[in-house]
């Protein structure tokens, strides 16, 4: 072998190491960016994710029972009570968070803003109160302005809470959005209920409660097929099970019986326990997925 072979030979086996070398040392980096990216999630998590959880549950349900007081001249005035009590508890949880310095938090500083314009737009639910209190009980404004809130509370998930294209950022995308499709239920709750109390379900109700039912039905569905591991089987035995049979045969009655019946025949009672079921479904799906 000549020594010009053997230059050629030296000069293949360094390129060969270089890339190698370059190889293992981006695999390292992603893994690592893949645990500091875990580690960032499971902070926001335990810090924010949790208490804002509790504070969108509790919200679903002070929008219900306040729409339930309204049409049904406040026979559900002292549940309403109760419901205050316990979404003012999980508010004080995240203005506990705007007001920390998590340490482990610092790079988290968008996420810090948008929790203050949560806390701000909490501290407008007085008014809303005031009003639902007083002679000015006009539903659609005030499940409006719990609608408003909700939507800031899910404002508050962005990026941060998966930045880089891991299966973590993936797994997190995919259990917020089912939490989001779980708040269209929650409004289709709000409306039945609250027809329910009233003993009425007008055209329009009638119309966005098809809205409601076709569009929490498509965003349930898309959510689960990204959910991680058993995530999407684990879905689907509950849409199949027993936990939503009440809630689709309920649904089924509504719409379709004819604009003059008298919501099919159903009660509150029935209703609460099949819109229950189906929600617990849901929120059990995501906190066993969640990050």
């Amino acid at each position: 072998m000549t020594r010009t072979e053997l230059r050629l030979i030296r000069a293949r086996l360094v390129v060969l190491v270089t890339v190698l070398v370059t190889l293992w040392s981006y695999a390292a980096y992603t893994a690592s960016q893949d645990v500091v990216d875990l580690l960032r999630v499971r902070a926001l998590a335990d810090t924010l994710g949790q208490p804002i959880d509790r504070l969108i549950l509790g919200l679903q349900t002070e929008r219900r029972i306040t729409a339930e007081t309204i049409a049904g001249g406040g026979r559900t005035a002292t549940a309403l009570v109760g419901a205050r009590e316990r979404t003012d508890r999980a508010a004080a949880e995240v203005r506990e968070f705007t007001e920390g310095r998590d340490l482990r938090l610092l790079s988290a500083g968008k996420v810090r803003d948008r929790a203050d314009e949560l806390v701000r737009r909490l501290d407008g639910l007085t008014t809303i109160r005031t009003r639902v209190d007083s002679a000015e009980r006009e539903q659609a404004t005030a499940i409006d302005g719990y609608d408003q809130v909700i939507d800031v509370a899910f404002r508050v998930y962005g990026p941060e809470w998966g930045a880089y294209e891991s299966a973590l950022a993936v797994d997190t995308r995919a259990v917020i959005a089912l939490a989001r499709a779980r708040e269209l239920l929650a409004r289709e709750d709000t409306l039945v209920s609250a027809a329910l109390a009233g003993e009425r379900l007008g055209v329009d109700q009638r119309r966005r409660l098809t809205a409601l039912v076709n569009n929490q039905r498509y965003a349930r569905t898309e959510a689960a097929a990204g959910l991680p591991d058993d995530g999407p089987g684990e879905y689907q035995r509950l849409v199949a099970g027993p936990e939503f049979a009440g809630l689709l045969a309920a649904e089924e009655r509504l719409l379709s019986a004819d604009d003059g019946a008298a919501l099919a025949g159903l009660t509150s009672q029935a209703w609460r326990a099949a819109a229950d079921a189906a929600l617990g479904a849901v929120q059990t799906v995501v906190t066993s997925t969640g990050p």
